[in-house]
């Protein structure tokens, strides 16, 4: 088994600095969920600017969204469907 620490972390870092700039730019949008991963990553006020940390501290994780049962979405398409066909 390989292990590259320094790597591993750095591809941590990353993927948490896309998601900490990504929750800022989505928050006109998804204003709670872009509200819980400011708390989850300890983040300051959003501004317009690239969030640039050293290091983040998580105080806890948690899913944003429940997973959509897969009958709920087949009844839904069929739904949307029906409402295709009849017009």
């Amino acid at each position: 088994m390989n292990e590259d620490k320094d790597s591993c972390d750095n591809t941590l870092f990353t993927c948490v600095f896309i998601i900490a700039n990504v929750s800022r730019i989505l928050e006109p949008f998804l204003p709670f969920s872009s509200a819980t991963v400011k708390e989850m990553l300890n983040l300051d006020r959003f501004s317009w600017k690239v969030i640039r940390k050293k290091s983040y501290t998580l105080s806890f994780v948690s899913p944003l969204f429940e997973r959509l049962d897969t009958k709920l979405i087949e009844e839904e398409l069929t739904f949307l469907e029906s409402k295709m066909n009849n017009n």
